[in-house]
């Protein structure tokens, strides 16, 4: 009875791999985020070739990821607008490649992953369920990432990140922070994730990601979301969560959100984005000297405008920079380091991805272009992808724009049944 039990399990896990794409997209979040977790664990040290855990995590991650996406069935090709957007990316990608080439810059063997992976989403793109419950998989494990974290820095079986502390002493003086000096900590929340704005941007995404489908996972997302915003204070993400709302109340068509009235979504969206801004904007820690930054920045790029100066022009002038690497904005840091032509490829690229979440929220389905919308709120103050590598950001972009493609096409599909 039980060996029967057994085969006709494995029988139904094997027909679910082959039906669903939602193993191997699982994989490569997940294997992103532990390669993520491993990296901080083993502050990049190599292990192996010269190369670091995550490297290989990475690249490991990805090897299984393609066996579970060739175990599934073939499946309705992207459309015109989802091919124009991963084309799109690649030669992004290619783009990036040839400007690190031509300015000697340095990157790791993880940049041959993305091709193909525009490759699997192309041939296998994720149905809309799929989609979901990889990024459920993924908000679970940013959970447990950060709940074991907190909880092992309180045990002292892990210490807390580093942070100079004049920086702490500033950061204390102009952010909200009711829990410094309590539980182990002093100051801002570095987190897991090398940095507290990443620490936050994370938690930010768990906030978004359980209030667009609410479910009893959801109170753990939130509850988990909301504690890391308030450990760590993080503006933009907080920002993000703020954009992400505004959305859904223009554009969902939820139960929970349908029954109120549509001109006090409308209010409620632009009180969300106006208190917000003058919150953020007036607040003790004002752009936390991003004006500064993106001043430095500015006064590099136009050394060179239109090819950029790359990552080593940017290593040679920390002393115009004050020592940072990267310009606090994704958009005026492709400027710098790859000019002028580059910069306006991302914007264009991001554009053509935006076309699809779009067309979704204005017929009622609004989670994907929430989450881009945060995407886009969190490059405002930070460079969270280079388009070389795969990451989980990059990742999610893609799994937006393909969730809303299978969406618009099955509801197609319905109209035309009717």
């Amino acid at each position: 009875m039980n060996a029967v039990s057994s085969k006709d399990a494995m029988n139904s896990i094997l027909a679910y791999g082959r039906r669903s794409t939602a193993p191997y997209l699982t994989c490569m979040f997940l294997g992103l985020l532990l390669a993520e977790y491993v990296n901080y664990l083993t502050h990049g040290r190599p292990i192996f070739k010269a190369q670091s855990a995550a490297i290989w995590i990475t690249i490991l991650t990805f090897l299984i990821s393609a066996v579970l996406w060739l175990w599934v069935d073939k499946r309705p090709h992207a459309s015109r607008w989802l091919k124009a957007f991963l084309l799109a990316i690649g030669l992004l990608w290619l783009i990036h490649m040839i400007s690190a080439v031509h300015h000697a810059d340095l990157f790791n063997h993880t940049v041959w992953i993305l091709p193909p992976l525009l490759i699997m989403f192309w041939l296998k793109p994720a149905a809309v369920e799929d989609a979901w419950q990889s990024l459920w998989a993924l908000a679970w494990g940013i959970s447990a990432v950060l709940v074991i974290t907190r909880v092992l820095e309180m045990a002292g079986v892990l210490r807390v990140m580093y942070v100079p502390v004049d920086i702490i002493q500033w950061e204390s003086t102009r952010y909200w922070l009711p829990f410094s000096g309590h539980f182990g900590l002093t100051g801002r929340w570095p987190g897991p994730f090398g940095h507290d704005a990443n620490t936050a941007m994370m938690g930010a995404l768990l906030v978004i990601i359980g209030l667009i489908r609410w479910t009893r996972s959801s109170l753990v997302f939130v509850g988990v979301g909301v504690l890391t915003l308030v450990l760590t204070d993080g503006r933009a993400p907080e920002g993000s969560v703020v954009v992400a709302l505004a959305v859904l109340l223009l554009f969902s068509k939820s139960p929970g959100v349908s029954r109120i009235p549509r001109i006090l979504r409308y209010v409620a969206a632009v009180l969300l984005l106006v208190c917000s801004s003058a919150f953020t904007l007036g607040g003790a820690a004002g752009l936390t000297g991003r004006q500064v930054i993106w001043s430095d920045f500015i006064t590099l790029w136009r050394s060179s405008p239109w090819l950029g100066i790359g990552t080593t022009g940017i290593t040679a002038h920390l002393n115009v920079t004050n020592g940072f690497t990267h310009a606090h904005n994704m958009f005026l840091d492709e400027l710098v380091r790859n000019g002028v032509f580059v910069a306006l490829a991302v914007l264009c690229v991001l554009g053509i991805g935006m076309v699809l979440p779009v067309r979704a929220a204005l017929q009622g389905f609004a989670g994907p272009l929430a989450l881009l919308s945060a995407y886009l709120v969190l490059c405002f103050t930070e460079v969270r992808n280079d388009w070389m590598q795969p990451s989980i950001l990059v990742l999610l972009v893609l799994t937006c724009v393909t969730m809303c493609w299978s969406w618009l096409a099955c509801h197609a599909d319905e109209a035309e049944s009717q």
